[in-house]
C-alpha cells in the first residue's frame, strides 16, 4: 500500500513525502458475518521512511 504524507502522522510533522508499507486485515467470520477486525501495519517501516527512525 503507498500513502502520500499531507497529514500529522503521530507526532510527525507533514513532509508530503509518499510511504510504502505492508498491511495485513484479519477477518473472523461466524455464520457469513464479520464479527472481529484487525488491522497490522508496519509502523516502523512507515517511520524509517520518513526520517524519524533509522
Amino acid at each position: 500500500m503507498k500513502i502520500l504524507t499531507d497529514i500529522p502522522f503521530f507526532a510527525v510533522p507533514t513532509t508530503g513525502k509518499t510511504v510504502r508499507f505492508s498491511l495485513i486485515i484479519l477477518l473472523r467470520i461466524v455464520d457469513d458475518k464479520i464479527i472481529e477486525k484487525r488491522a497490522h501495519v508496519d509502523l516502523h517501516a512507515i517511520l524509517r521512511q520518513l526520517g524519524v527512525t533509522s
